[in-house]
């Protein structure tokens, strides 16, 4: 197929971009060297340009005309916090505080590549309809789609891929979690700690007898759903009561309605923490992720289309460094992170010895509920969504660690991210090609919105 020549062609240049991306690693929702980069390449390449107005750091890149529209989600929005050099050992960069430990930097210039791949064969006449690039800001906080989607930019697809970086080539079928993102506000009434404490209303004591009921709470919960929260405001100064405390919490579940449950139990936990200290509580809330819907037709589609791709190959030099970086991780990470995926039998025996995952590995984790959140389930109760995964880290490299951040940077993640460029690209050239397989999936998904909601 001639996508996949065109991105063996064309990689070189994507590649300098996603690096690019890379060193600018802005964090969610300031993403703005980032997204002026992706805009001004595909203004080159020819796409038509629509950005947000509510959000500047979000866009959509569309090129062609009627239907079917299928759309192609990318991500550029790096984690705070830390940095990392491209070395296997912990090196953090001096004067930067941000990295892409997601490898977002990939997953957005990937589906770039695989969208320019599907223009040029367009322009050959081998194929008609729309092909949009989303440009999907702040996925680390669960917010880009979430907006995007209020300017309804995603109602008229037919379909939708995207792909994610990680250690195995394939399809985690498992279960994503839905999430709130809340910001827990305590507004009290300042005083000297030391001369009049007995006027200080701390909002602070608030915020931490706040965390304290929701780690009780964990107990009576499904050990399949998570609180998780930071401290984003405690006060100025230790003689000084503080009149304003603020906490973020992620508060996860399996299912939105077991969400609901748990949303309630920590917000009338923070109720209970204004009323022991005297303070007032001011809710937000930031986002709502929803659940990850699969969609058995795509995924198949997806699945084929890899298989018949095969793997890239991973060169001498990437395989040692991977080796190096895996004897830098903590006793037990690598089997602990192996286990954890529930890969099949085969592919665990032959990857247990292995540094890079060097084949395709078959779907996993039907039925399995996995800890993580992604806000492209917010667009999977909108359209038929699949999504995959390319081996862009070493094999036990932990996300959101220093180690996604060094291979994200260099030709371990690049080479992950031309197959997923040659994988979205092809199955979006079948469902060009084939409406029967666009129907099929269409069909499924309103049977299983159905079933679910």
């Amino acid at each position: 197929m001639s996508v996949i020549k065109f991105i063996d062609d064309n990689k070189k240049e994507h590649i300098d971009l996603a690096n690019e991306i890379w060193w600018y690693a802005e964090p969610p929702l300031m993403e703005t060297k980032s997204v002026k980069s992706q805009i001004d390449f595909m203004v080159a390449k020819g796409f038509k340009i629509t950005k947000v107005e509510s959000c500047p750091t979000a866009f959509v890149a569309e090129y062609g005309f009627g239907k079917p529209v299928i759309g192609l989600l990318g991500e550029f929005d790096a984690l705070p916090g830390a940095s990392q050099a491209i070395t296997p050992e912990q090196k953090p960069i001096e004067g930067k505080s941000s990295a892409h430990r997601c490898g977002h930097n990939l997953l957005g210039v990937g589906t770039i590549l695989a969208a320019v791949a599907v223009k040029d064969a367009m322009e050959k006449g081998e194929a008609k309809g729309t092909i949009r690039y989303y440009g999907c800001p702040a996925e680390e906080t669960l917010m880009g789609k979430a907006i995007m989607i209020k300017e309804d930019l995603f109602n008229d697809l037919d379909i939708c891929l995207t792909w994610h970086p990680d250690a195995y080539n394939s399809l985690n079928l498992g279960m994503t979690q839905a999430a709130n993102s809340y910001k827990f506000r305590f507004h009290g009434r300042e005083a000297h700690p030391a001369g009049n404490s007995d006027y200080g209303k701390s909002a602070l004591d608030a915020v931490e007898l706040m965390d304290v009921g929701s780690n009780y709470l964990r107990e009576h919960i499904s050990k399949d759903a998570g609180v998780h929260y930071v401290i984003t405001n405690g006060g100025n100064m230790p003689n000084i009561v503080p009149d304003l405390a603020e906490v973020w919490y992620h508060i996860r579940a399996p299912k939105r309605d077991m969400l609901g449950e748990v949303s309630e139990s920590v917000i009338n936990i923070a109720k209970g923490a204004a009323l022991m200290t005297g303070t007032k509580m001011e809710l937000e809330l930031e986002t709502v992720c929803y659940e990850f819907l699969h969609n058995n037709i795509l995924n198949n589609l997806v699945w084929n289309t890899m298989k018949e791709i095969g793997p890239e190959e991973f060169t001498a030099e990437d395989i040692k460094f991977a080796k190096k970086m895996t004897n830098n991780f903590p006793k037990g990470q690598k089997q602990e992170i192996l286990d954890s995926a529930h890969l099949d039998a085969e592919s665990y025996r032959y990857l247990k010895d292995k540094y890079l995952c060097d084949i395709i590995v078959p779907p996993y984790g039907e039925g399995i509920a996995y800890g993580s959140a992604t806000d492209v389930g917010n667009i999977s109760w909108i359209v038929p969504t699949s999504q995959f995964a390319t081996a862009c880290i070493p094999l036990g490299a932990s996300f959101h660690s220093w180690q996604v951040a060094a291979a994200s940077g260099m030709s371990i993640g690049h080479t992950g991210m031309v197959l997923a460029a040659k994988t979205l690209a092809v199955v979006t050239m079948k469902l060009y090609t084939d409406h029967k397989i666009i129907d099929a999936a269409k069909a499924e998904f309103k049977k299983t919105v159905k079933r679910k909601g």
